[in-house]
């Protein structure tokens, strides 16, 4: 895939991501789960680097996923805590495909989408 054609690729993702604004889920008591700049930024990035194309690829192909996941998890399946950030992993089984999305909260910040993986 030529640059221009990924970068187009990924504006379109990011405008897409950023349409959704927030959904509730029922694991936080319909509390809503954002979706802002840090999860976006995290499907391409893993720290300062850029992710590879292919993993870049997945990540976006799984999030079309995201959205059902989150609005039907009634409880989160793991949990971590470092420092004042705040991890929650929903966990389930859509289309035959194992779904591990992850929820970040910073200090007492809003919970948002950090993550998605198989």
């Amino acid at each position: 895939m030529s640059g221009g054609k990924w970068r187009k690729s990924v504006k379109k993702a990011r405008t897409e991501y950023l349409k959704i604004g927030s959904i509730p889920c029922p694991a936080f008591g319909f509390d809503p789960i954002y979706f802002d700049h840090h999860g976006f930024t995290h499907m391409i990035r893993k720290g300062r680097n850029m992710r590879d194309i292919a993993d870049t690829k997945r990540r976006f192909k799984l999030f079309r996923y995201v959205p059902l996941l989150i609005r039907n998890s009634r409880s989160a399946t793991g949990y971590l805590e470092s420092g004042s950030v705040r991890f929650w992993t929903l966990v389930g089984r859509i289309d035959g495909k194992d779904i591990k999305v992850v929820i970040r909260q910073i200090d007492s910040g809003l919970r948002h989408f950090y993550s998605v993986m198989d």
